[in-house]
């Protein structure tokens, strides 16, 4: 048990280092209940597993220059910021946790390689967020999580990416895809891309109550580029780009040859084009 300390729980700064925690409690710590922090050239290894992260001022897990996340089977409960922060990691295994009213779930920088963030859920957060960024570079599946959304910011992605039955995204800017993308909603489980703002799709995200509404051009794009893509039964709303200062997108944006299908599907309340091709051999 690691608890009631008058800043962080376990903080680790600089050099190579690593750390492993299984089976521990990390609770009532008055910042972060673990944290890493470093200077350039700064690396840890980080392996979490079967713990509990209770009632922390700021993050459970506050995790920077990560170069490696294994962090599976926690319980991530009445934390005051983002429950897991994790900056960084090649390859990041972030499954099997359970995340309950705290202020934001999770937001993961992903530094290259797969995302296995299967088996996450969530209930009672005020902001029911999965955030993600950076790069994938290897083949990903994204999957369904119950009583969270993905949020994805600005994403690059590089290698074969699928997306299962029931997924909602709330973006903050765009996911750019570069190899295939196959997003496989049903008629009862769709996979939605939407505003931040929209509560009808994943619950009230943003934590507003009624404060805020959706509205087009709360996010940028789906923009596949020279790749193929495919959305079967998939709902886009309220994304696409009109701006003098930034390339014009719309809610889907196919360019350099990529070939779009849409099969029983939505795609509506854009700021610009539903669905763009610009340049190229595509269909």
């Amino acid at each position: 048990e690691v608890s009631h300390s008058k800043a962080w729980g376990i903080h680790m700064q600089d050099g190579q280092g690593a750390l492993t925690l299984e089976n521990t409690s990390v609770s009532n710590n008055a910042w972060d209940g673990v944290c890493t922090t470093g200077e350039t050239g700064t690396a840890f290894d980080v392996h979490v597993a079967n713990s509990s992260f209770l009632n922390n001022g700021r993050s459970g897990l506050d995790l920077s220059d990560v170069t490696a996340a294994e962090i599976t089977g926690n319980q991530f409960t009445g934390n005051g910021r983002t429950a897991l922060s994790c900056s960084s990691p090649f390859d990041p295994v972030i499954r099997d946790n359970t995340f309950t009213d705290n202020y934001d779930a999770a937001y993961v920088r992903i530094n290259g390689g797969s995302a296995d963030f299967s088996g996450n859920s969530g209930s009672g957060n005020q902001r029911n967020a999965f955030g993600f960024n950076g790069s994938i570079t290897e083949t990903t599946t994204l999957p369904h999580l119950p009583g969270l959304v993905y949020r994805p910011r600005s994403v690059s992605v590089y290698a074969p990416l699928t997306v299962e039955a029931g997924t909602v995204f709330k973006p903050v800017y765009w996911m750019r895809l570069y190899d295939s993308f196959h997003v496989q909603g049903t008629a009862t489980d769709p996979v939605v891309f939407t505003s931040y703002a929209d509560d009808s799709y994943g619950g009230d995200t943003n934590g507003d109550g009624d404060a805020s509404s959706p509205a087009p051009g709360d996010w940028r794009s789906l923009l596949v580029d020279g790749a193929n893509a495919t959305f079967d039964h998939t709902i886009i709303k309220y994304g696409g780009v009109d701006e003098t200062w930034d390339p014009d997108y719309g809610n889907v944006s196919g360019v350099y040859s990529a070939t779009l299908t849409f099969r029983n599907s939505e795609v509506s309340h854009s700021k610009a084009w539903g669905i763009h091709m610009q340049d190229g051999q595509g269909a």
